[in-house]
């Protein structure tokens, strides 16, 4: 079972979710995964102007502050974010990816880094404006 992560957590797990080539304008999709609310979502975008990585971000944080039904889906976990990235289309080298980094889980979000794991990350394309998109 990997680690319960918490807020003090949120720049690990963005940082896994970069070296993974998330593209962070899915994050609402991501959210939902992760059992937050559509109205949650709704009001992070309303509140941050539809800025991608203020509202990637704070979705993150709502994530891992278990807000809204994110205990009934999974506690926060490199786990249940890979099993989350699993079920949107086209993340699934995103999912290993993170799901590799909570296997060798000693602390923080696993402390291993894209190197470390071996696994290339090549399921991914640029879009016309220059952002990662899975696939």
């Amino acid at each position: 079972m990997s680690k319960i992560l918490t807020i003090d957590e949120l720049v690990d797990v963005i940082d896994s979710l970069k070296e993974a080539r998330f593209d962070k304008t899915k994050w609402k999709d991501l959210g939902r995964k992760l059992g937050l609310y559509p109205n949650t979502l709704a009001i992070i975008d309303s509140n941050k102007r539809s800025d991608v990585d203020s509202c990637f971000t704070e979705c993150l944080e709502e994530w891992l502050r278990r807000a809204d039904n994110v205990d009934k889906v999974g506690k926060p976990s490199l786990e249940t974010l890979a099993d989350a990235l699993d079920k949107m289309n086209g993340c699934k080298a995103q999912a290993e990816y993170i799901r590799k980094l909570g296997q060798g889980d000693t602390g923080k979000t696993g402390e291993k880094n894209a190197k470390s794991t071996g696994l290339k990350i090549d399921s991914t394309k640029k879009s016309s404006k220059g952002n990662i998109d899975c696939l």
